[in-house]
């Protein structure tokens, strides 16, 4: 497999992730794109995963393997499934995950939420006001 640092379409490839088996090479690029490559495989240098994140900068998973991260130029992070990467083909955002520990861990009952002294993008993320 080869990578170009100007990228094989004249995009720079400005981060690269190895998942943690070692089977897959993660790309973000100028183009705007996440790109997964199979490592272990007589078709490495076809891609097997494509997705678009505007502004994409870096690209990294989490030492189980079992997350990728992709930070973008607005100074957000996005974090994907990569299992469900592999078995979809599509990366099912873990906003959910994210929501229900917060409800189910917190002991706040939803009615509560709005007296807690927290900014209110979080409450309504929290409340799935911001679906």
């Amino acid at each position: 497999l080869k990578i170009y640092a100007g990228g094989d379409n004249g995009a720079f490839v400005r981060s690269v992730a190895i998942t943690k088996s070692n089977q897959f090479l993660i790309t973000a690029c100028d183009d705007n794109k996440v790109r997964w490559f199979p490592l272990l495989s007589d078709q490495s240098s076809n891609m097997i995963y494509e997705q678009t994140e505007p502004n994409v900068l870096y690209v990294a998973t989490t030492p189980d393997g079992n997350t990728m991260a992709v930070s973008n130029r607005n100074g957000e992070v996005h974090l994907f499934s990569t299992l469900s990467t592999l078995s979809m083909n599509q990366p099912s955002s873990l906003k959910c995950f994210c929501r229900s520990a917060i409800n189910t861990y917190s002991g706040v009952k939803r009615k509560d939420l709005l007296n807690l002294p927290i900014m209110r993008p979080l409450i309504n993320y929290v409340l799935y006001k911001d679906i």
